[in-house]
């Protein structure tokens, strides 16, 4: 079962070797951008350098799976001796190699394209605990678009998902208004993040592992009754 998935992700690549060296190029062109005008005039953030790599790093992979599909990568992977189940599973680790492959472009370019007081002044861009959540936000972005995906197809899931996003924004800042205004919300609210360091640790990854594993067994129970 993994060698076949190993080959879905290959061919997966290969489906889309053009775009992917124009992605790389992208990249590493916005890198080099925000890190020149970090050095020569100060003036760029680096919070905002680290939402641009998200926002970049986002836009990268999901222009990959649109793309993907364009080229009938689907009809071209039903035809081997895979079921869908791993299909569905060689898309989800598609993505998550894009994601590892536009992080490694961006940190690349971070060490190579800085000076001391780059260093000095934007220390969070040199922790690697930072690049970590990064990867793991970005994967957790794909938890929830896949279903998406897989139920309404890339582009109208796409759309679909974008709308899903914006609701959960607006819904994350009604939650945080609330805790703030409430004192119960926001005693609950110390009460937990005041635990040991460890056990929110643990929790945190519990969590992680229950959304992605959710995600992709609706990916998976969409993707078997679709046609291909």
């Amino acid at each position: 079962m993994g060698n076949n998935i190993l080959k879905l992700v290959i061919k997966d690549f290969r489906a889309n070797t053009g775009y992917l060296l124009l992605l790389f190029a992208i990249l590493i062109s916005i890198s080099v951008g925000f890190n020149l005008s970090i050095i020569t005039e100060g003036k760029v953030e680096s919070e905002v350098y680290l939402l641009v790599i998200l926002i970049s790093t986002t836009m990268a992979t999901k222009l990959f799976i649109i793309t993907e599909t364009e080229v009938s990568a689907d009809k071209l992977i039903a035809g081997l001796p895979v079921n869908r189940m791993q299909m569905v599973l060689a898309r989800y680790l598609s993505s998550i190699m894009m994601i590892f492959l536009a992080l490694m472009v961006h940190w690349s370019i971070v060490h190579l394209v800085s000076n001391e007081v780059v260093r000095s002044e934007n220390g969070i861009l040199y922790r690697p605990d930072m690049w970590i959540v990064m990867g793991l936000l970005l994967t957790l972005s794909d938890a929830f678009s896949f279903p998406f995906h897989f139920v309404f197809g890339a582009i109208k899931g796409g759309l679909m998902y974008g709308f899903a996003l914006i609701a959960f924004i607006i819904l994350t800042i009604l939650t945080i208004t609330l805790i703030n205004n409430n004192d119960a919300w926001k005693a609950l609210f110390l009460k937990i993040t005041q635990q040991p360091t460890g056990l929110i640790f643990t929790e945190l990854i519990a969590l992680y592992l229950l959304i992605l594993g959710s995600s992709m067994l609706i990916s998976m129970n969409a993707y078997k009754n679709k046609d291909l």
